[in-house]
């Protein structure tokens, strides 16, 4: 009855490792896939600025627009981080992106004429924390050929 009772154990511990250890690499395979899409969203945050920015507004429709929506896809994928328990710094540089395209659209929207030197102080600020963005993804996301 006592080696049953011990084998019973044995294999309880031996299962919930196994559940916590495949957890674990779910939970990495998850962060890692964030980092990456971390640097996708500062990548894209960069091009949108120059298309709708030091385009002058050269691309159909109206920037503020795509402005709005790059704030909120940088605002959902920070926020996702935050669940994730990642990086503080990369969180807050994409939080802080975001904030730069709500402030620039919101400038924008008010007056495109008078809004230059804000936006370039903005663009400044923004490369910075994009910057931030790139120079933390590399330190986060192991690269490899086994799947």
């Amino acid at each position: 009855m006592g080696t049953i009772g011990i084998s019973g154990l044995v294999s309880l511990f031996v299962a919930r490792h196994t559940v916590d250890k495949r957890v674990e690499e779910d939970r990495q395979r998850d962060v890692e896939k964030w980092y990456v899409e971390a640097g996708v969203q500062a990548e894209l945050a960069e091009r949108d600025w120059s298309n709708e920015i030091l385009s002058e507004g050269s691309t159909e429709g109206p920037s503020e627009q795509v402005l709005r929506n790059r704030a909120s896809k940088l605002e959902e994928h920070a926020a996702k981080g935050n669940f994730l328990d990642v990086d503080e710094d990369v969180v807050s540089a994409l939080q802080q992106i975001s904030a730069s395209y709500r402030y620039a659209a919101l400038l924008l929207e008010r007056d495109n004429r008078s809004s230059g030197s804000e936006l370039k102080e903005i663009e400044d600020e923004m490369w910075a924390e994009v910057d931030t963005v790139r120079q933390n993804i590399p330190n986060r996301v192991e690269y490899g050929t086994d799947g």
